[in-house]
């Protein structure tokens, strides 16, 4: 009964029913590549979108990835001792759409407003957040038909990029605790705590943000450091200018000197004074870079202003060693 019906029988697809004898006599390998690929494209239809390149993973690609790649958001690849990475960033993350590549360096790029995945994985959080396991099934049984190692590549992108945050009941995880321990013990996800695009795109423009935040992704491991930055910079640049405000009152009471815009040149100090208040210690990283750099945006002449100051300073430096 089971030959029969393996080679005359019926195929029962969705709503219709496909003749096998039409097929001749199939062996089981061809079998499967004849009707499986459309009957699971018909079941997970954006499953060809993302699929990993690679077929099977070892146990030591996530903890490797968590070390050499998701900890710092960029990589080069050039020691052969890389290449195995490599070969898991263009196999996994790159189909994902989760990397950049230019030339040999890799970095981490999760835009959820270019990214499906993402979209659709932050869409599940709208109104909480949701276990991990409740995700997995969602994304395994859905339209995506995602396995275990994408997945959990999925949430560790999502994390180390600052769109998600991970819970372990009411305490939230850090990210230095989930390179060493990877998902583990995470109970909970919800959404993240990173800057809006609009304000990640005025920071390399921002002409107090140090150069080496201006180039790379910006992930949530370098919006804590920059905002750390920007604290621990505050107290040196306020008495730097008001130092300069002591000089410039020095400076306006020569005669030689009375020519100069000294009210314009005191506004300029006051207005980046001003710009350096908005550096609240006390808030965390996202509402402090939120208000300093809204601060900038709402001044268009304040690199003007900051560059005249650079140049007083050269001047009155310059004046001193004479």
């Amino acid at each position: 009964i089971l030959t029969g019906a393996y080679f005359h029988g019926f195929l029962l697809w969705d709503d219709r029913q496909v003749e096998i004898s039409t097929y001749g006599y199939l062996t089981q390998e061809k079998f499967f590549a004849e009707f499986i690929p459309p009957l699971l494209t018909r079941r997970f239809p954006k499953h060809h979108r993302v699929h990993p390149y690679l077929e099977a993973l070892p146990p030591t690609t996530i903890p490797g990835l968590l070390r050499d790649f998701f900890a710092t958001g960029t990589v080069e690849i050039d020691e052969r001792v890389k290449f195995g990475l490599r070969a898991v960033l263009d196999g996994i993350l790159k189909p994902m759409g989760l990397v950049k590549k230019k030339g040999n360096q890799y970095s981490l790029q999760v835009d959820p407003r270019h990214n499906e995945l993402a979209e659709h994985f932050l869409s599940f959080l709208e109104k909480g957040p949701q276990s991990p396991d409740t995700l997995y099934w969602t994304f395994r049984k859905g339209d995506f038909g995602l396995f275990k190692h994408p997945f959990e590549v999925l949430v560790l992108a999502l994390l180390f990029s600052g769109n998600i945050l991970a819970y372990q009941g009411q305490r939230k995880k850090g990210l230095e605790d989930i390179s060493r321990n990877g998902l583990q013990g995470i109970t909970t996800l919800g959404k993240g705590e990173i800057l809006s695009e609009d304000l990640r795109a005025a920071i390399p423009l921002h002409p107090l943000v140090p150069d080496k935040f201006r180039k790379g992704p910006f992930t949530l491991p370098s919006q804590e450091e920059l905002w750390n930055d920007m604290k621990a910079r505050k107290e040196r640049e306020v008495e730097s200018l008001q130092n300069l405000l002591q000089r410039m009152r020095w400076a306006a009471s020569f005669q030689s000197f009375r020519n100069l815009p000294w009210d314009s040149l005191t506004q300029d100090v006051k207005d980046i004074l001003t710009q350096w208040e908005e550096v609240k210690v006390s808030f965390p990283p996202r509402e402090g870079l939120e208000r300093f750099l809204s601060a900038a945006a709402r001044d268009p002449f304040f690199p003007d202003k900051l560059r005249r100051l650079e140049e007083l300073k050269a001047f009155f430096d310059h004046a001193e060693r004479i």
